[in-house]
């Protein structure tokens, strides 16, 4: 049996209160705690990350760039910067972002100088609790069963 999940991939509960069940898996995309859009979903090389966990790239239709998390409870901090190669800068200098479904809105980001590796703009600051409980710069991001390590 596999858990299902709703369009946030959250678990889907059912109107009784109980977890809803499957008895196949469905063959969706792959989840993501990250996701970035850019103008026209364009520039994915272009953005570079600073983060004290360890994450795989994910492809997710429509998005810049979507990151999958290594499961375990702690604080995740994340910043994010444009690439010193990224052109056109300024003209394209937005970001928009969320994290374990939170939006977290549109922001200019800086845009990184040679040889300079502390520039980054922080994004988010996310706390995972040992039972799989998220949340972003304060506010619940709910339950996010992948995030229990095991």
């Amino acid at each position: 049996m596999y858990v299902r999940r709703d369009r946030l991939k959250k678990l889907l509960l059912l109107k009784e209160g109980e977890i809803a069940l499957a008895k196949e898996h469905c063959n969706r995309p792959e989840m993501w705690h990250i996701a970035i859009y850019t103008e026209e979903g364009q520039h994915p090389w272009c953005i570079e990350l600073d983060t004290n966990r360890s994450y795989r790239r994910v492809s997710a239709k429509g998005y810049s760039l979507c990151l999958h998390y290594s499961p375990g409870a702690g604080v995740i901090d994340f910043g994010l910067r444009w690439r010193s190669v990224h052109s056109p800068y300024p003209e394209i200098d937005l970001m928009h972002v969320w994290a374990f479904g939170i939006d977290l809105g549109s922001k200019v980001f800086p845009l990184a100088k040679p040889g300079d590796k502390y520039i980054y703009k922080h994004v988010a600051t996310i706390v995972v609790d040992d039972y799989g409980h998220v949340t972003v710069n304060g506010k619940d991001a709910g339950f996010w069963p992948d995030m229990i390590a095991y």
